[in-house]
């Protein structure tokens, strides 16, 4: 909830678009996807990555639960970090910004709490 609740409030306050390639016409069904995509995820809410800080924010807590689950999970992570940039969806700075904020947001909900280990 804390990272949703900061990045919308930046999509709200900074909306940033960026131009995205639309798919070429075609009839394989990646095309198809692809275009129905950019449909549902609209081009204003590039940074920070909600795809990328979700993924690193779940990761974090199952590291912080077992290192090597969490260092899995993390791993698992990339594949759909990375095809975010490949689909054009975000640029690198909005990954590192989706990043940035899952660690924010860690911190903030367990800055207080022991760590089991």
């Amino acid at each position: 909830l804390i990272v949703w609740a900061i990045a919308y409030a930046v999509f709200v306050i900074y909306p940033l678009n960026g131009p995205r390639i639309h798919p070429a016409a075609g009839g394989d069904w990646t095309t198809w996807f692809l275009g129905i995509l950019q449909v549902v995820d609209p081009p204003n809410n590039t940074f920070p990555s909600l795809h990328a800080a979700n993924l690193v924010c779940v990761a974090l807590g199952c590291y912080r639960d077992d290192r090597t689950g969490g260092t899995i999970v993390l791993a698992l992570s990339l594949l759909p970090i990375t095809a975010t940039v490949t689909t054009k969806q975000h640029y690198a700075v909005d990954l590192f910004g989706g990043v940035a904020l899952a660690a924010l947001a860690h911190w903030m909900a367990f800055a207080g709490a022991r760590s089991k280990r």
